[in-house]
């Protein structure tokens, strides 16, 4: 499984930056107080890949940086 969504989101963020370069989208809050055009996308695909809302995507992102510091902190600290 966590092989198979890195591939899924390593892919979606090629894609997206594909896509929002060339056609200089904006998706995000034009004042620049949004993330960019293309984390907006690969976090919309990502919300649609597991089936959740966009507030669980983020909660799931935030607690998973969260487990790699302190994953990495065990190892090496």
């Amino acid at each position: 499984m966590q092989k198979t969504l890195f591939r899924f989101v390593k892919q979606a963020v090629s894609i997206a930056r594909k896509l929002t370069d060339a056609a200089l989208m904006e998706i995000s809050d034009p004042t620049g107080n949004g993330v960019a055009g293309w984390k907006h996308a690969v976090l919309h695909f990502l919300r649609v890949h597991m089936d959740a809302t966009l507030s669980e995507v983020l909660d799931w992102a935030e607690e998973m940086e969260r487990v790699r510091a302190g994953v990495i902190s065990a190892t090496f600290g």
